[in-house]
């Protein structure tokens, strides 16, 4: 098959981090590629990939903006909106390029930034949107305020996402959500796991714990919907459990509304505390298999999730990980058995699970080595990828017999 995968996401502010849509792109074009497929990546000039098989073809664009003045349009219309149809615009364009050249079989683009505004249900490839989290849920677990513009966006992103007509989600509770909230019919989205190369993690040299000191940690935006409430009300018991805990913080802790947590953290602790509180910012994605490797637990506290590739990374570096009880989390983690889950929203039920792995290095073993020998085999990329012919070749073929 001849497959173009679609980057939606904008360089990082700090350069140096992308989120699970480029992890996703790269990792699904590489594994296609390893099957004798053809794979393309269509990505926003600037983007931060991962490393790429030289057989992945890499284009970059820019966006397609009216020949009219810029400015005045800006003030009659959403100015974002206009900014990434332009990048829709760009995007169609260079896959019928690449169509008219091979013939593409498919495309799958993002939910996230509309960029596949300018595909029809009618085109001769397959365009399918794959939903990672749209930005009108993003917005809801973070109480963001839906302005006008807000709104306009989020019909945007939604006319956008059903241009297709079949759908990709790596996460049940998220399919059910926009089953619901987008009225589409159960049969056209279908669930396949999030693909991970364990290399990167595999291949990190192990760095011996140091046995006073008990790490915590926690990557990610520093966000509501991340559960940045829950660290910042439970950090002074998490650090008081025992002078050994050391908690480490990786990842933007600017959020959208410009309040910063960090700040907000770093408030509620004592001159002394602060000392045992590491704020890392963004982090190289280099930089996070060994980051792991010398941590001794994750935490994901969030309040929703898809499906996060933070968890399946963690698991590939035999790190245990404690989640709260929600979509996206309790899908990937079995209490008791892979990991640890807690109640969302529940202070007394995180500190509970990080006491009893800070206890018991046996259980933290124990679920740490289960959820490495699940993922290795259940997110091979590989696989994934098989799979995901598969299901497109099975959409070709219903088609075939509709016609």
């Amino acid at each position: 098959m001849n497959i173009v995968l679609v980057n939606s996401e904008y360089p990082s502010p700090s350069g140096v981090d992308h989120g699970g849509i480029a992890t996703y792109t790269c990792t699904m074009a590489n594994a296609l590629m390893k099957l004798g497929h053809a794979a393309t990546i269509i990505s926003k000039r600037g983007a931060a990939l991962d490393e790429l098989v030289p057989e992945v073809r890499l284009f970059e664009v820019d966006p397609q903006l009216p020949s009219l003045p810029v400015r005045p349009l800006k003030k009659m219309i959403n100015g974002a909106i206009l900014w990434e149809k332009g990048y829709a615009k760009s995007v169609a364009s260079r896959v019928m390029a690449l169509h008219r050249r091979e013939p593409v079989d498919a495309v799958i683009v993002p939910d996230y930034n509309g960029l596949g505004y300018y595909f029809k249900k009618n085109s001769p490839f397959r365009a399918i949107t794959y939903f990672h989290t749209p930005t009108y849920l993003v917005d809801s677990y973070n109480n963001a305020p839906a302005a006008l513009g807000k709104r306009l966006w989020y019909r945007f992103e939604r006319q956008a996402a059903l241009r297709s007509r079949h759908f990709l989600c790596p996460s049940l509770g998220l399919k059910n959500r926009v089953i619901a909230d987008y009225n589409l019919a159960a049969h056209s989205i279908s669930c396949l796991p999030q693909p991970l190369d364990l290399a990167p993690f595999e291949a990190t040299t192990w760095i011996k714990k140091k046995k006073d000191t008990f790490d915590i940690l926690f990557v990610g935006r520093l966000e509501l919907r991340k559960g940045a409430n829950v660290l910042a009300q439970a950090m002074k018991y998490i650090l008081a459990m025992n002078e050994r805990v050391r908690f480490t913080l990786a990842g933007e802790t600017e959020t959208i509304d410009k309040r910063n947590t960090q700040v907000s953290l770093e408030r509620s602790l004592t001159d002394k505390e602060r000392e045992r509180l590491y704020v890392l910012g963004p982090v190289n994605r280099n930089a996070l298999p060994a980051l792991y490797r010398q941590s001794d637990v994750l935490v994901v506290p969030s309040n929703f999730e898809n499906a996060p590739y933070v968890i399946l990374e963690a698991m590939a570096s035999h790190l245990p990980v404690v989640g709260s009880q929600v979509t996206g989390i309790n899908e990937l983690i079995r209490h008791d058995q892979n990991g640890l889950l807690f109640e969302p929203q529940s202070m007394d039920g995180l500190l509970g699970c990080l006491q009893r792995l800070m206890e018991d290095e046996a259980l933290a073993e124990r679920i740490a080595e289960q959820a490495y020998q699940e993922i290795r085999i259940r997110h091979d990329p590989e696989e994934i990828a098989r799979q995901t012919v598969d299901h497109l070749a099975s959409l070709d073929q219903v088609r075939k017999t509709a016609q």
